[in-house]
């Protein structure tokens, strides 16, 4: 089979990993979103772990979000939560099987949350790449104040070339 990348371009290392993180959602199991993080050497060259945002390893999957059913919003309420965010599920895979954090850059699909953020902060992560907007600012705020750099892709930009690879490989 001939190389689909060859008609469409390859896209840049830092689509390419986002496009990992959305794959990683894809595994999620929380019922309100579905959020993907991968964790990148601090030279850009491989991937130091994956996560996605669910309930923790041996739990039974949520069949109802105890959130919803006690009036939180979006990005409310993240306390009575049984899932774990994807931002910390990468930092500690990365852990579990001894990768180091310290100057990795993050891909992550969502901004992460301010509780994320302080896991983030502490592992030493130096860069984060993210899509969608996540509710608040005191997230930014932080990882802004401690010099990690924060970059926004263009999720439909990345969505496409997710689309365009399998319509190519389809075929």
């Amino acid at each position: 089979m001939a190389n689909p990348n060859n008609e469409l371009g390859l896209p840049p290392l830092n689509e390419y990993y986002m496009m990992m993180a959305f794959v990683a959602a894809s595994r999620a199991n929380c019922l309100n979103r579905a959020v993907g993080s991968v964790l990148v050497t601090p030279d850009g060259g491989s991937v130091a772990a994956t996560g996605y945002n669910g309930v923790p390893r041996g739990l039974p999957h949520c069949v109802t979000c105890r959130r919803r059913e006690e009036g939180y919003g979006s990005g409310e309420g993240l306390h009575r939560s049984r899932a774990e965010h994807a931002e910390r599920s990468v930092i500690e895979q990365a852990a579990k099987y001894g990768r180091k954090t310290e100057g990795c850059i993050m891909y992550v699909t969502d901004m992460p949350c301010s509780e994320c953020s302080k896991a983030i902060i502490n592992a030493g992560i130096k860069k984060l790449y993210y899509c969608s907007e996540y509710p608040g600012t005191e997230a930014r705020i932080m990882l802004g104040s401690v010099g990690i750099e924060i970059v926004q892709l263009d999720k439909p930009k990345i969505l496409n070339h997710l689309q365009a690879f399998i319509k190519a490989i389809g075929n």
